[in-house]
């Protein structure tokens, strides 16, 4: 039962992604106990919090006596932290307030922005993939995960 839950709670959170949320199970509040004839498991999913990012996948599942799935039940609180809009278009907006924010953000999302930016970066003009390169390579430098 405790397999069968830990399964469900990590197919639950590849449903629930957007390619940058981080989840993690903790094999040691995975429950699993008889109840009557049977046995209920119950389990969670915890969102690490990084960039905004907060929340939890939990999970009960119940099994006849056969070990057979009888029901399931599930709850999601999960709330998205910041994700890349247009931050890296902002670079070289003519307004500095406009840069820094940009800039500040790309450093909070730091590597999860990755894919963003590669994305991002066949799109624009030299001088912008210039300034893309050089705010990866801060991420980078700085570690910033």
């Amino acid at each position: 039962a405790k397999l069968a839950l830990k399964s469900w709670l990590g197919l639950s959170c590849e449903l629930n992604q957007d390619g940058f949320f981080n989840y993690s199970i903790d094999d040691t509040a995975i429950d699993a106990r008889l109840v009557g004839n049977g046995i209920v498991a119950h389990g969670k999913a915890v969102i690490q919090p990084r960039g905004g990012d907060e929340g939890y996948l939990a999970a009960t599942l119940t099994f006849d006596s056969e070990g057979k799935l009888e029901s399931s039940d599930e709850k999601r609180e999960v709330k998205a932290g910041m994700r890349p809009i247009c931050q890296s278009t902002k670079l070289l907006d003519p307004d500095p307030v406009v840069r820094q924010m940009a800039r500040r953000d790309l450093l909070i999302l730091g590597r999860r922005a990755e894919s963003y930016l590669i994305d991002q970066r066949k799109k624009v003009s030299p001088e912008l993939q210039k300034a893309i390169d050089d705010i990866w390579l801060e991420i980078v430098r700085e570690n910033r995960l």
